[in-house]
């Protein structure tokens, strides 16, 4: 197993509790401060799933993390 796998699984878990918590805390109240927690667990459970898809190479036409792909040339031509 990769480390970006076994990493992203271990993160898994309290994102997971995390999304449950606030769909539980929207049921409860319908107020805008849950329903803004409720899509910003969403949304990390979702970069969790991202790393998880890239650890075991799910989606290759991506390239994700490969050598010229768009993320890494455009990461390295950003000047300071």
């Amino acid at each position: 197993m990769s480390t970006t796998l076994v990493r992203a699984l271990v993160v898994l878990a309290p994102t997971l509790i995390l999304l449950a918590g606030s769909v539980a805390l929207y049921g409860g109240r319908k107020t805008v401060p849950s329903l803004m927690q409720l899509v910003g667990a969403g949304c990390l459970v979702l970069v969790v799933l991202t790393h998880i898809c890239e650890a075991l190479n799910l989606l290759p036409f991506m390239r994700w993390g490969a050598e010229g792909s768009l993320a890494t040339t455009s990461i390295c031509r950003v000047r300071y």
